[in-house]
């Protein structure tokens, strides 16, 4: 297994020097849980926070970075409650990376999610309070409202790990599916824009 992981990282980058990327639309990689379990162990960190860490190498890559170099990451938390009806019960914990460090030291990704989800637990994010009136809203409206959903930052890249899925998810049309992958879509936002 230690190969695995020793192999798994050379191939993402995620130890020592950047890596490059040739790719159109989107990537799926299709890993084993127990190497991303290792690999994110190995760093100080844990799944989560490699794949916080991984999306964090990709998006200085494509160029999304803040003017310090770090990388605005919005990390997805569950809010649904027992009984809970809500379409999309989540809410956003922000953190800030450092892509450099992300390839050798998940410790201070680990630190500042904690961090995060501590203060999101102590003062929930007042800006899901707006939610409801999005489709309420003219298109243009809307598009101005984006920097305050994603807190006045710019290029913000969403780093979420869903976890063990339902069965019924892998089984689109009744039968076992080999791998499953799931692609988000912003309306208005263009190739040119990511």
């Amino acid at each position: 297994e230690d190969d695995h992981a020793d192999h798994l990282r050379r191939v993402l980058g995620l130890v020592g020097g950047c890596f490059r990327l040739g790719f159109s639309d989107n990537i799926v990689a299709v890993l084993s849980t127990d190497i991303v379990f290792h690999i994110g162990a190995a760093l100080g960190g844990t799944s989560n926070t490699l794949l916080a860490g991984l999306a964090a190498r990709l998006a200085q890559e494509l160029g999304r970075v803040a003017a310090d170099g770090s990388v605005p990451v919005a990390i997805p938390v569950n809010a649904r409650t027992a009984d809970d009806t809500r379409a999309n019960a989540f809410a956003m914990v922000d953190i800030m990376v450092g892509p450099a460090p992300a390839a050798t030291d998940l410790r201070d990704i680990r630190s500042a999610t904690k961090q995060a989800l501590i203060r999101h637990r102590e003062s929930p994010d007042e800006r899901q309070a707006l939610l409801p009136l999005v489709p309420l809203l003219p298109t243009r409206l809307t598009n101005r409202m984006i920097g305050v959903a994603t807190g006045g930052t710019n290029n913000v890249v969403v780093s979420s790990n869903i976890g063990e899925a339902p069965a019924a998810v892998n089984q689109p049309d009744g039968t076992d599916a080999a791998h499953v992958a799931l692609l988000s879509r912003y309306p208005g936002v263009t190739k040119a824009m990511v």
